[in-house]
């Protein structure tokens, strides 16, 4: 059986739809997994909540991954918990109401 037994893991928009799901799966795979978000930290909470009910091991940090800041300091604290850092997985759904020919250098940046 697949295992990621001391694995550690890092899951972009981890706290609602497809990101939830898959810490919910590295969880119970084995895996300690940072949650990440930028809402809804109740959310985020929950999933996190979820992988330790899955036999995982846990915790959120929001961050603002289309600022690099913030992407940075999301990967030092991943490592500075665990130490390492095995599988990420780069999630998370940003969205700007504008046709792909009427966006912003920046709008497209963030996306």
């Amino acid at each position: 059986m697949l295992t990621l037994e001391g694995k550690a893991a890092l899951v972009t928009g981890g706290s609602r739809g497809i990101g939830r799901a898959v810490c919910g799966m590295f969880g119970f795979l084995g895996a300690r997994v940072a949650v990440n978000y930028v809402r809804d930290e109740a959310a985020a909470r929950e999933t996190v909540a979820e992988v330790a009910r899955a036999g995982g091991e846990a915790f959120a940090l929001r961050a603002d991954v289309s600022r690099p800041e913030e992407a940075g300091r999301l990967v030092a604290e991943t490592l500075d918990r665990f130490g390492t850092l095995d599988v990420a997985v780069v999630n998370q759904g940003i969205w700007k109401p504008a046709a792909i020919e009427e966006m912003t250098p920046e709008q497209w940046e963030e996306t």
